[in-house]
């Protein structure tokens, strides 16, 4: 984008046209791809809220929180379009999919590995029993 702005400046006066095209297509080639991005999350977290809520692993604020989340995210994404102000319920769904992140790291760290523990009770049964006996 610089380097076109550069252009534009060093470059006469009727060509100048077709540097500020190419500056506007440059610029909406970020916002699609922001809006992609958006879509792509909001579809994340509804999928993870079913997820979350469809199971008994996780406590299901986590997964009520995914939802309010992912609604806020497409709602926004969408009405972006034509209000401005809509971006704020993106920040906020943003802000709902951080805690969630927060909240599944602290509940995987909480929880007990039931697979450890049953493979250190199983080398401990080899163990104690002699091992393989031909």
């Amino acid at each position: 984008m610089k380097v076109l702005a550069n252009r534009w400046v060093d470059t006469a006066a009727q060509s100048r046209q077709s540097y500020l095209a190419a500056f506007d297509a440059a610029g909406r080639v970020t916002e699609v791809l922001f809006f992609a991005a958006f879509m792509a999350l909001s579809l994340y977290l509804a999928t993870l809220a079913v997820a979350i809520l469809a199971g008994r692993v996780y406590t299901h604020w986590i997964g009520w929180t995914a939802a309010a989340s992912a609604v806020l995210v497409l709602a926004g994404d969408l009405l972006n379009i034509s209000f401005d102000a809509a971006f704020l319920a993106v920040l906020a769904g943003y802000v709902l999919f951080i805690v969630v992140l927060i909240a599944l790291g602290v509940s995987m760290w909480r929880l007990d590995d039931p697979v450890r523990k049953l493979d250190v009770a199983g080398v401990t049964a080899f163990v104690s029993t002699g091992g393989l006996k031909g």
